[in-house]
């Protein structure tokens, strides 16, 4: 099964710290708030649209990163490589996520960034599963990009 990630697989968020790097974790949520607070966070989602963050200790530096995306068929115990692209990025974002992104069907899934010399950045596996009722499904939603600076993220919730 072949499958191109999505065009809106990346936010970006302008933060910055000083913390040292390690590999983080990324979060599948229902959504998240501007402030990348994720809502409903859980390793098993219903449906097969779902949203993601991750933020890292430290910016990635790099002006290109590769976005993996890979299968897990845990019936056999094996992976497969859905779709793998590098990506441009700001050298100083150090959170990404998208909203609402749609995967091809129910299954357990490995979302993973890395640079191109290899270094992994973040991963995270979820598993996404059937509605249990036709309410529990969610309402689709249009994948949605979004960006801003560390500036601007303190600015629209500084006091007035």
């Amino acid at each position: 099964m072949k499958f191109k990630l999505p065009a809106a697989l990346v936010l970006a968020l302008g933060l910055a710290s000083s913390a040292a790097f390690a590999e983080s974790q990324i979060v599948f949520c229902e959504d998240f708030t501007d402030q990348m607070e994720p809502i409903n966070a859980a390793e098993t989602i219903q449906g097969t649209q779902v949203s993601w963050l991750t933020v890292l200790d430290e910016p990635v530096g790099k002006n290109r990163m590769v976005v993996s995306l890979y299968f897990n068929d845990t019936a056999n115990n094996t992976q497969s490589l859905l779709g793998r692209e590098t990506i441009e990025v700001n050298p100083k974002w150090n959170a990404y996520g998208t909203r609402y992104a749609q995967f091809p069907a129910y299954g357990t899934y490995e979302l993973a960034f890395g640079l191109e010399d290899g270094t992994q950045i973040a991963s995270g596996t979820v598993t996404l599963v059937e509605p249990t009722t036709p309410e529990a499904a969610p309402e689709p939603k249009a994948e949605e990009k979004v960006g801003v600076t560390l500036a601007d993220l303190f600015n629209r919730y500084a006091p007035k």
